[in-house]
């Protein structure tokens, strides 16, 4: 669940990780087993590194089965999959493990990243990124309510000359701008009354 929530890679692939080999202090490098694209993925969240690090033994499978340490198959997960989601209130119960891969491409692309740049982390091609995004995006209010801001503060940059951030705290919008520069006054003329005397 973590490799799929956090890092949005392919079950087939996330099932073989092993400590040493496909993750190394903190960072995922693999082969994607269906374009056959080098990746590199370095967590950055410090709990889920915490968890990744937890059971580290060099060589062993990062995600094994408890009873023979040997990997999941497909089918092993899903059903695992399906106990945990039972198990948790107010959790979508349609939701399958293999859909937590698009939620990475929304976070993603809501934390303001472009098409390839999501691509390079999930591998997925860049059509099938723009499908995904097609689907979601629209139905997504924080992506309408960020526009807005931007619209806003764009709007009170024109009329007010100012430039700064909008900041949203409950029902309160509050903008914050830097004043414009205030005229100086300039330094008398050479010549003036004051020096003929």
């Amino acid at each position: 669940m973590l490799t799929q929530w956090e890092i949005g890679q392919r079950l087939q692939s996330v099932r073989l990780f092993r400590y040493g080999h496909q993750y190394e202090n903190g960072c995922f490098f693999y082969k994607c087993v269906k374009t056959g694209r080098e990746v590199r993925i370095q967590v950055m969240n410090p709990r889920a590194r915490e968890v990744l690090d937890a059971s580290y033994k060099y060589g062993a499978y990062m995600f094994p089965r408890t009873l023979d340490g040997k990997p999941f198959t497909g089918v092993e997960l899903t059903k695992a999959f399906t106990r945990i989601r039972k198990q948790l209130r107010g959790f979508d119960q349609k939701l399958q493990l293999r859909q937590l891969r698009h939620t990475v491409v929304l976070e993603l692309a809501l934390a303001g990243c472009n098409i390839p740049e999501i691509a390079s982390i999930t591998s997925h091609s860049l059509e099938t990124v723009h499908h995904t995004l097609k689907h979601y995006l629209s139905k997504n209010t924080e992506l309408a309510n960020r526009a807005m801001e931007k619209r806003e503060r764009r709007r009170l940059e024109q009329v007010a000359g100012l430039s700064g951030e909008i900041i949203v705290e409950g029902a309160r919008c509050i903008y914050l701008g830097d004043l414009p520069k205030a005229v100086t006054p300039s330094a008398p003329e050479d010549g003036g009354p004051d020096e003929q005397r």
